[in-house]
């Protein structure tokens, strides 16, 4: 995540003082593209799929994405 755009920021207190219409797009692109390499991994995993190494691996790999969205949707 870029430190340097308060969007994808992961503190527990969300930034919205920070946070800017600038940073919207660019930081939805870094965390969709970010997400996209992580479902990508999940498609390309070997073995059985499990809850855990699916169900669970998909629902930590769109979190940033959710956060960043439903963050903006609040600006």
């Amino acid at each position: 995540m870029s430190a340097a755009n308060p969007l994808l920021s992961q503190d527990f207190l969300i930034p919205f003082q920070d946070i800017h219409p600038e940073h919207v797009a660019p930081g939805i692109r870094d965390v969709m593209a970010q997400t996209q390499d992580a479902i990508d991994g999940l498609i390309a995993l070997d073995g059985s799929r499990t809850f855990d190494n699916t169900i669970i691996a998909l629902d930590d790999a769109l979190e940033p994405l959710v956060r960043a969205v439903t963050i903006s949707y609040h600006l």
